[in-house]
């Protein structure tokens, strides 16, 4: 055995009879703090040791990075050393567990003691008191009277007084549904009928037949603004007649205008009336007036006249090619065949669109006196301040008689052909001006018995359109 071998042998036999030493004492607990003067950091140990340790060197500038949404959830993250990196939002974590039913509140009763006061008495031994609050004093007693201007003083009997504005003007009707009757200004026997069934729920404005023989109205005014702001509008409503197999034309007068503007015939059934807006109508606080249109023959007593009901009273955007422009007559070159213009033929009447190569025209034939042949369009009349002295012009050729009427007139301009192409003028009534208004052309009839006649009448319009004319329509 060699020296060494036997040197290790000899400390192992020691050590195993000696056995393992005791362990040694617990060391001392250190920390890592900032000195004082900020010029470093020291280990401070529980025993009231300090050690200062060295700084290390500082470290390379950080590199510049940036944030860019990927738009499906995720985020890129590029740096300016060319590193980049694609991070997402972590999912949402599992609901926890619902937390346990709270205890059950306290039953409570209530019992009147019979002098004003209620006791309220829990089960958990404790009551309460509680007692009726104090009437409060009388209120003041106000009347409200219309001042038949827009406006309504509120007149109170403690002394107070205060004059208040009966509708804000609008864009639009309000109660347009005459729901409420505040907002519609109401002349002799017309009236709103709030109960009643109307077109669609209940309420309508009501000219009672008094009121449709002296052209009362239902108004209300409106604040439509200028025709480039809202233009072109139409003025929708629902009307009825009270009374079966009765018919009553009504009208509407827009604005400062003094004669009202034909809407059509109210039967018995509810019909939709729909009139274009003239140039009378945008601006600010503008009256729109609804009334029948004259006073019926049955008006002196020798036959029934019907009420009129209006409802949904509204205004609308214009359908497309449904109103003419100021200053227009709507299809008058007839362009569109006969789009726009309704066609009456009676008897031995007709009415015929000639389609030809340098523009169409329309022919009209009456073969007797009895028969009618006329066609009805529409015509947006300016004010005197955009077009003075309107007229309607026709080209047209013809032997017998034509005429042009205005807004369902009964009459209107006549004239009498030459058999050569020539121009015809008839002159718009001046309190038409700034209104859409129908316009009549053609052949009416002349009698209704000893329809014989030798010439028939025939004319042939080429074009209808509206010029100024204020020598000859002042």
């Amino acid at each position: 055995m060699t020296t060494k071998r036997l040197l290790v042998a000899l400390a192992t036999a020691w050590l195993s009879a000696c056995g393992a030493g005791e362990d040694g004492r617990d060391g001392t607990s250190c920390t890592v703090q900032e000195r004082a003067d900020g010029t470093g950091h020291e280990l401070v140990c529980a025993d009231g040791t300090t050690v200062p340790l060295p700084e290390g060197p500082q470290g390379e500038p950080g590199t510049s990075c940036t944030a860019t949404e990927n738009g499906d959830g995720s985020r890129t993250i590029a740096c300016a050393d060319g590193t980049s990196i694609v991070i997402r939002d972590g999912t949402d974590g599992t609901d926890g567990e619902d937390g346990s039913d709270g205890e059950d509140g306290t039953s409570c009763t209530v019992t009147d003691n019979g002098d004003g006061t209620k006791t309220v008495s829990c089960e958990d031994g404790t009551s309460v008191v509680v007692a009726d609050g104090i009437d409060g004093e009388d209120g003041t007693s106000c009347t409200l009277t219309d001042n038949g201007n827009g406006t309504a003083d509120l007149v109170c009997t403690d002394g107070s007084r205060v004059t208040i504005p009966l509708v804000q003007c609008r864009g639009d009707f309000f109660a347009g549904d005459f729901s409420i009757g505040g907002p519609w200004q109401r002349e002799g026997a017309a009236d709103v009928d709030e109960t009643t069934p109307g077109h669609d729920g209940r309420g309508a404005g009501y000219l009672r037949p008094a009121a449709v023989c002296a052209q009362d109205t239902l108004s209300q005014t409106v604040c439509i603004g200028g025709l480039h702001e809202r233009g072109p509008l139409v003025l929708s409503l629902w009307q009825q007649t009270d009374c079966p197999g009765c018919t009553q034309e009504t009208a509407v007068t827009i604005g400062a205008g003094t004669v009202p503007v034909a809407l059509g015939a109210a039967s018995d059934t509810w019909s939709e009336a729909r009139l274009c807006v003239g140039e009378a109508g945008y601006g600010d606080a503008i009256a729109f007036a609804l009334q029948s249109l004259s006073a019926p023959a049955s008006c002196d007593g020798t036959g029934t006249t019907p009420g009129v009901y209006f409802d949904d009273v509204a205004l609308e955007e214009a359908l497309p090619l449904e109103c003419p422009a100021v200053g227009e007559v709507r299809n008058g070159d007839f362009e569109q065949r006969l789009f726009g213009w309704q066609i009456e033929q009676s008897g031995r009447g007709l009415v015929l669109l000639e389609l030809k190569p340098d523009g169409n025209s329309v022919l009209f034939q009456a073969l007797d006196d009895c028969s009618e042949a006329t066609a009805t369009g529409l015509v947006s009349v300016p004010l005197p301040t955009t077009l003075p002295g309107a007229a309607l012009q026709l080209r047209a050729a013809g032997m017998s008689e034509i005429e042009v009427r205005f807004n369902g007139a009964s009459t209107g301009s006549t004239f009498t052909g030459t058999g050569s192409r020539e121009v015809l003028t008839a002159c718009i009534p001046d309190e038409l001006a700034g209104n859409a208004v129908a316009v009549q052309i053609g052949l009416p009839a002349r009698r209704s018995t000893n329809c014989t006649s030798s010439l028939p009448r025939e004319w042939v319009v080429e074009e209808v359109r509206l010029v100024a004319d204020p020598v000859g329509c002042p």
